[in-house]
């Protein structure tokens, strides 16, 4: 009767495979660097560079092979969110996704229209981070003027040339 859940047991076997990665990397450092020393300090062609090149493919097959099975979901939904959130074309985003879930809909008998809040609140929390970034950072009465408001006089950016 095993008590642990499921999340836990993916979370220690990510944990593992990361440190097995951290192991590879260290040897290839370790190795080749013993290799290239022995390289530096022996006559003849740079042969040392052939063992680099290889090793350096198999390990980045075995990093690309890590981070694409051991990928935490809460990230991934996390960094989908991110990613449509700084789009530059939310209404574009919006209209695809509407497509597909009327697609979706009808493939479902008896299924109603999409539910229409989950835009609604992608397209709020977009206008809010939109409008933070763009706020004035004076004081709230108004009574100073930006920097920018005004154009500077000719004389103070040439330096009074006159």
């Amino acid at each position: 009767m095993n008590d642990v859940p499921a999340a836990s047991d993916e979370t220690a076997e990510r944990d593992r495979a990361f440190r097995r990665l951290r192991r590879h990397v260290l040897a290839y450092a370790a190795v080749n660097g013993a290799l290239f020393l022995i390289d530096l300090l022996t006559p003849g062609p740079w042969w040392s560079l052939w063992p680099m090149f290889g090793w350096g493919v198999a390990l980045a097959a075995h990093w690309l092979y890590v981070k694409s099975v051991h990928i935490d979901e809460v990230w991934a939904q996390q960094r989908t969110e991110d990613i449509r959130l700084q789009a530059h074309d939310l209404g574009h985003i919006e209209d695809i996704e509407t497509r597909h879930e009327m697609a979706e809909a009808r493939r479902r008998p008896g299924a109603g229209p999409p539910d229409k809040s989950h835009f609604e609140t992608v397209r709020e929390s977009y206008e809010k981070k939109s409008a933070s970034r763009f706020e004035k950072k004076g004081p709230d009465d108004g009574s100073e003027a930006d920097a920018g408001d005004a154009a500077p006089e000719p004389d103070e950016t040439l330096g009074n040339r006159s």
